[in-house]
């Protein structure tokens, strides 16, 4: 037991410190039959390669991460001692600073200097030229632009205000090639803060309009309780968790054929007895009598430095973000970069609301696509909140009330939404109230599919939004407000009563998955008894 609980502790705290790496971006290449009218720059979240310049002029990449995940669980197994110790003794410190060992090297390359910006000369794998831009401003066959033809990437580590200088370079070329007096601006994920940031210093009147999709400008929690070491481990969230991701990984790991299922079986089983929650427990009170030893250690050699990452920082952690991340550290040495997180927070953050409204105001419209339907990964107190399995709905769609995963609004709730005159902003599961929204009816929920997830069949919504700015969810009848993603004929369908229930992969029954756990076990215990047999043979 106590084996399994250092492993899964290494396991977490590494996934807790790697966590954002989870933010790029996955998905099928963007189609190219259809386009825009003007130009569109597509500003991309995290995924742009990381690179540093060789001596002898080859590239050496820091990030995507090269993690060895069976070095570490070799290390977990090592090193059990270390935390049967720690428990023993009370005496934390020994196995803080194995953990602390363990994964600080991963990002030696990748961490900024005390002021946020790099110090080994490294920068993004992105670069363009007015011949470039040329050649990617060729129209299609229907005389539009793709809208793949300008993606802008970036150093995702760097002050949202430094990539937004390099955007409106960018801007101003595409502009020079193409001839376009106006660009449509797409920000997706982290890019919503850019092109918050955007907004903020260089203003609206060169645009003619702004979609955000999966935005993480309000915060991404997972980033976020990180940056404050709150990371807390939840049973049920756990078991969600599983049932929304393919575990067949496991299955080749082991070279053992439905593993995964019996995983699940038992996380089932296991979680209705009660198990996961006193495994959680234990895990959560160990956390919080280290947290302080290990999140500042790790996040100031790591994500800490990275102003970007500030500002997928919520408003209600920033303060505690910014106690845990310096904590024993010399203020004067990180006064730089402080600065620079605290300009984004209390500039683009807390103002952006009036940002957008002004654009939206002023004939920039401003429309929102936001996802949810997912359990978020399971490391927060809150993970039972509605999400794309990264955001909170909440946030990607700029303050939309919603239901937790599993829940819906009660029956009282929607009689005064219907007294109100608010029933069709109310989703047909019950799970999402847009007439909250800071853009009630230009904002779009799509069910069922992952933060960065975009096939192809949601393109048609995004193409409609670029050559229709006036597109409203109540003056056209193609994309509703509420969307569900049918993977089989890869579109999107509205939201109805008999599609909306979705969560019946969560509610495996006791006894049904206690069955298939022992009738796996029994397959497996053949299975091994004739591998032996086969072998002594």
């Amino acid at each position: 037991m106590e084996k399994a609980i250092f492993r899964r502790l290494l396991s977490v705290l590494l996934i807790a410190a790697l966590l954002v790496s989870s933010l790029a971006f996955a998905g099928s290449a963007l189609p190219t039959e259809e386009g825009t009218d003007l130009p569109t720059v597509y500003i991309m979240g995290m995924g742009c390669p990381l690179v540093r310049m060789n001596p002898d002029g080859s590239k050496h990449f820091i990030y995507p991460f090269d993690v060895d995940v069976n070095e570490l669980l070799q290390i977990a197994k090592d090193n059990v001692q270390v935390y049967l110790r720690a428990v023993a003794t009370g005496q934390w410190d020994e196995f803080c600073d194995l953990l602390c060992e363990v994964i600080i090297p991963y990002f030696k390359d990748f961490k900024l200097g005390p002021d946020g910006t790099p110090t080994d000369n490294s920068f993004a794998d992105f670069r363009w030229s007015p011949d470039s831009l040329r050649s990617k401003a060729e129209k299609l066959p229907n005389g539009q632009y793709a809208i793949n033809a300008f993606e802008f990437h970036y150093d995702f580590r760097l002050d949202p205000f430094v990539i937004a200088d390099t955007l409106d370079q960018y801007i101003r070329d595409i502009k020079a090639v193409t001839g376009a007096e106006k660009v449509n601006l797409i920000g997706r994920c982290l890019g919503s803060n850019i092109v918050a940031a955007y907004l903020q210093k260089y203003g609206h009147t060169g645009l003619a309009q702004v979609l955000l999709l999966s935005s993480v400008l309000l915060g991404a929690p997972e980033c976020s309780k990180s940056f404050c070491g709150e990371i807390r481990l939840d049973g049920d969230c756990i078991e969600r968790f599983a049932y929304d991701h393919d575990l067949s990984i496991v299955n080749t790991m082991t070279g053992v054929e439905d593993l995964d299922q019996l995983l699940l079986s038992f996380i089932t089983v296991f979680n209705d007895l009660g198990g996961l929650d006193i495994a959680s427990y234990s895990f959560n009170n160990v956390v919080s009598k280290i947290y302080l030893k290990i999140f500042p250690r790790i996040l100031i050699e790591s994500f800490g430095t990275c102003p970007a990452f500030w500002s997928m920082v919520t408003d209600e952690d920033f303060a505690k973000a910014k106690e845990t991340v310096f904590y024993g550290q010399d203020q004067e040495t990180y006064a730089e970069l402080i600065e620079k997180i605290d300009h984004y927070h209390d500039s683009v953050q807390l103002q952006a609301k009036q940002i957008l409204k002004a654009a939206d105001m002023d004939g920039v419209p401003v429309h929102s696509v936001s996802k949810y339907g997912l359990q978020s990964i399971p490391v927060t107190d809150h993970a039972d909140e509605l999400s794309d399995g990264i955001v909170f709905v909440r946030d990607s769609s700029f303050g939309a009330t919603t239901m937790e995963v599993d829940r819906r609004f009660h029956v009282f709730y929607m009689n005064r939404a219907k007294r109100e005159g608010r029933l069709r902003y109310i989703s047909a599961d019950r799970q999402i109230d847009a007439s909250t929204c800071w853009f009630p009816t230009k904002t779009w929920f799509i069910k069922d599919l992952a933060h960065g997830d975009f096939p192809d069949g949601v393109y048609g919504l995004l193409f409609d939004l670029l050559n229709h700015p006036d597109m409203t969810t109540v003056n056209q009848d193609d994309y509703v407000q509420f969307l569900i993603y049918d993977e089989e004929a890869d579109q999107l369908l509205p939201l109805t009563a008999s599609n909306q229930d979705t969560t019946e992969r969560w509610n495996v029954p006791f006894f049904t998955a206690l069955s298939q756990l022992l009738s796996g076990l029994f397959r497996l215990t053949v299975r091994l008894l004739q591998d032996r047999v086969n072998n002594n043979g």
